[in-house]
């Protein structure tokens, strides 16, 4: 039986210095360190994924309509 510890060192997110991954997601999002502050990383994580979409997010097939729209 694998534990714990072993299977969360085989996942492709694991970082060691979780603060700076933190630090890094807030100042992406043009926050300056006071205002993340005042935030729980869990709201911190949720702001990231509303700024950024989530990864099954795909951008919009264009159709003839916005194909138009482009060329006026």
């Amino acid at each position: 039986m694998e534990s714990k510890e072993q299977s969360n060192s085989s996942d492709s997110t694991n970082y060691e210095r979780f603060d700076l991954l933190l630090i890094t997601i807030g100042k992406h999002m043009r926050l300056d360190l006071s205002e993340m502050n005042e935030l729980r990383v869990v709201d911190l994580i949720e702001m990231s994924k509303i700024y950024h979409g989530s990864k099954d997010d795909k951008p919009k097939e264009a159709n003839q309509d916005d194909i138009d729209r482009l060329f006026r």
